[in-house]
């Protein structure tokens, strides 16, 4: 238990030691399903610094209706985002901001429904880079040479100056490297003059020639730089590289970027995810297994205090009858948790068989289930046609049970509890639930279940819905804090959503939204069917 509730913070912390900044950026639909811009959702502890702006005022932030951007930048980043939303593509670029004074480079790809943005500060290697261009022009001066050297050997990134060997027809199958940085002989362990003259193909890796090779003519022949990543082994090493080759007039300059400690990072974090998933599902069946194993001894108290009861026979007021009646209310309490936590693991996993389930047919059998709890309180239900669904007939019947003993519990006192179930048909997007875009584009038939009761604030929405969260003690309502649990399981399982509105004093909606049919019977112009 220990280990699974430290993983989000070990893999916070894992993103927060980053220097680039990580977002994560969602869509936002107008009425119509058109996307009209991305919401940051979530930021690492760098996540605002490129635009001068912490991580806390970041999230929250519309990128392009709330954030400050040059308009041909705006419309630039805008046909990325789109690229990777709508296409699914890896979106790499280097920009510059000119209302920050910043050059960036950014990796943006579509992740969980989003898109997650990786953007790197490199003003000072575009700066060394647009000074590199400038003076290799006056390489052969003799009195720039030293200030050129000492702009090259102060960018920690490794860069280099080859002159392309070609063949017949132009295909490049070599170089010869002019000049080096510090940052690169320091990682080849050589000093300058045994690599300014020298052969490529001797200083790289021979498995990835022909592939350097070919970005290299790509670059030489294009004007257009060819960027591309390099996994090298050296003995007991190895290394990701991001390597950028352009066209210097009849040169190349190739700029290597190390990003090795990152890459181990990222493979940390994927083995704590998976980490984290098997955790979970320890946990689950561990739920099952022992709330399934304890039904019996809990079985046998409650039979042993009956024998002893009958045996000794207490009178009405005495204390041995007052310690059996706490041993009775405490074992019912313990059946009840067990009980609830088994119907808990037992929803855990999706179920395998679906079948049409009439929703009016499932709340008639709710309502005979709780016939008596209605009669104790004169509770008014109203029913409303309700649609047929594709389900499991068991796990829907669990949900609405939950929902409605929930909404018979917290009654107010002396106000006859006043609950009313309906159900219409809408888009994900037409509702409060917070869904991804697949999701937002999707039918519903949406059941609220609202009441008069008690209520609850708001800011309690989603807690509501957390295993053994209650807002209220045993003193005032019984109960073990799972039924709401299970009831977002089950909506979870059907691939559907569960949200909550609450309004103290005045009572509570809770709406259930379970898939009501593809787009083409849509097109189609299928007509939902109600029972």
């Amino acid at each position: 238990m220990h280990a699974a509730a430290t993983q989000p913070a070990f893999l916070a912390s894992l993103f927060d030691a980053l220097p680039q900044s990580v977002t994560w950026s969602a869509p936002c639909f107008d009425a119509t399903g058109k996307i009209t811009d991305f919401v940051i959702r979530y930021a690492n502890e760098s996540g605002g610094i490129h635009i001068g702006i912490t991580r806390a005022a970041l999230i929250g932030l519309r990128i392009f209706s709330e954030i400050d951007l040059a308009e041909d930048l705006r419309e630039r980043l805008w046909n990325q985002y789109m690229q990777v939303y709508c296409n699914g593509q890896r979106v790499e670029d280097t920009y510059f901001d000119p209302l920050r004074n910043k050059y960036l480079h950014v990796v943006r790809t579509r992740a969980d429904e989003g898109i997650l943005t990786l953007a790197t500060d490199v003003t000072g290697q575009q700066q060394a880079l647009q000074e590199l261009r400038r003076q290799t022009q006056q390489l052969q001066c003799e009195q720039n040479a030293a200030r050129l050297n000492s702009i090259l050997n102060s960018v920690h990134t490794w860069m280099l100056v080859v002159t392309p060997v070609l063949e017949t027809g132009g295909r490049v199958v070599d170089g010869i490297v002019r000049l080096a940085n510090k940052a690169y002989t320091d990682f080849k362990n050589l000093p300058l003059e045994d690599i300014t003259g020298r052969s490529a193909r001797s200083l790289f890796p021979p498995q990835h020639h022909e592939r350097i090779f070919l970005h290299y003519q790509q670059a030489l022949q294009s004007g257009v730089p060819a960027r591309f990543d390099l996994v090298c082994d050296d003995p007991g090493r190895i290394y990701w590289m991001d390597v950028v080759v352009t066209r210097l007039d009849e040169d190349l300059l190739v700029t290597i970027t190390n990003f090795t400690k990152l890459r181990q990072l990222q493979l940390q974090l994927e083995q704590k995810v998976q980490e984290l998933q098997r955790s979970n599902r320890n946990l689950e069946e561990f739920a099952y297994a022992a709330s399934h194993d304890l039904k019996e001894p809990i079985r046998k108290v409650r039979f042993f205090i009956d024998r002893l009861r009958q045996h000794y026979g207490p009178e009405a007021g005495t204390v041995p009858e007052r310690d059996f009646s706490r041993l009775d209310v405490a074992t019912e309490r313990m059946r009840d948790l067990v009980d609830d936590l088994l119907a808990y693991a037992q929803v855990s996993l999706r179920p395998h068989h679906l079948e049409p389930v009439p929703l009016g047919e499932v709340l008639r059998n709710v309502l005979v289930d709780l016939e008596v709890e209605i009669e104790q309180v004169q509770a008014r239900i109203s029913l409303s046609p309700l649609p047929v669904v594709s389900g499991n007939r068991r796990q829907l019947q669990q949900l609405f049970q939950n929902l409605l003993a929930n909404a018979l519990k917290y009654h107010r006192t002396g106000i006859r509890p006043d609950i009313r179930i309906e159900a219409s048909e809408v888009w994900g997007y037409e509702t409060s639930a917070f869904l991804g875009p697949e999701e937002a584009e999707r039918r519903y038939y949406q059941v609220r279940v609202t009441d008069n009761g008690i209520g609850f604030e708001q800011s309690d929405a989603e807690k509501i819905f957390q295993v053994f969260q209650r807002l209220h003690g045993n003193s005032e309502f019984r109960g073990t804090g799972v039924g709401l649990s299970i009831a977002r399981k089950v909506a979870e399982n059907h691939q559907g959503f569960i949200y909550a509105e609450g309004r103290p004093g005045e009572g509570s909606t809770f709406c259930v939204g379970l898939p009501a049919g593809t787009n083409q019977d849509l097109a189609s112009g299928v007509t939902p069917t109600k029972s």
